[in-house]
């Protein structure tokens, strides 16, 4: 009987197929890896431009607090970044206590406690 074609040519030393697989499985990994650290950092760019915005917010209210003469008992600020309500809380002998209230656009959230001394002039209104 005569052997066909492809009995007849048939080689089996395919040692290149396992290196190739093995090379593009470990391609797909570094890619897969690069992507999930690409997702990460942009995570964390806005959680950095998300706390910049905070800070900033807090400066303004506190320079702008700094500069009134009277001090209410409460007062809201405005910023086109968000509004920080400042709360005077309590406050002992020579220092008065006040809760900063931040609120981006975004909606982020921060509260933070300021300790102003208590000058003789200066009155808090309530």
């Amino acid at each position: 009987m005569r052997k066909s074609y492809r009995q007849y040519n048939k080689k089996e030393e395919g040692y290149i197929f396992p290196y190739l697989l093995l090379i593009i499985t470990l391609l797909m990994l570094f890619l897969m890896n690069e992507i999930r650290l690409y997702e990460v950092n942009q995570q964390t760019v806005l959680s950095h431009a998300e706390q910049y915005r905070l800070k900033s917010l807090y400066r303004l209210a506190s320079n702008q607090f700094e500069l009134e003469e009277k001090r209410p008992d409460r007062t809201l600020y405005s910023f086109p970044d968000g509004e920080v309500e400042i709360t005077y809380q309590n406050s002992t002998d020579n220092e008065a206590n006040y809760i900063v209230g931040i609120t981006t656009l975004e909606g982020s959230y921060q509260q933070k406690i300021i300790q102003k001394p208590i000058e003789r002039n200066e009155e808090i209104i309530e």
